[in-house]
């Protein structure tokens, strides 16, 4: 019914019933699917809450946040994103990337 009438996506409603632990808010973005996983964590579309803006947002596991060479990839990862001039990939911003550590 809440999926019907729009007040949640698919993913939202089979994490909340599956006791997932994923958040769905992270800040101002609220996450609306996954988008895909892979060894350096999950990505999400998530949506920002106050403008109404769509985000890619790449959530990395705890595990992860403490190895000092997966950060400095990721962070290198954030930098070609950011440099990159194709009109198709969205620029990184700094909430996504604060969320991307698991620092809020």
């Amino acid at each position: 019914m809440l999926i019907e009438r729009e007040k949640l996506t698919r993913f939202q409603a089979e994490e909340l019933l599956s006791g997932s632990q994923t958040p769905l808010v992270l800040g101002d973005y609220v996450l609306l699917a996954k988008i895909g996983a892979g060894g350096m964590g999950q990505v999400f579309k998530a949506q920002h809450r106050h403008m109404d803006r769509l985000a890619a947002i790449k959530l990395l596991p705890t595990s992860l946040t403490k190895d000092e060479a997966a950060v400095k990839r990721f962070q290198r990862e954030v930098k070609a994103a950011a440099s990159s001039r194709t009109p198709t990939l969205s620029k990184p911003s700094m909430p996504a990337c604060s969320a991307a550590f698991g620092t809020w």
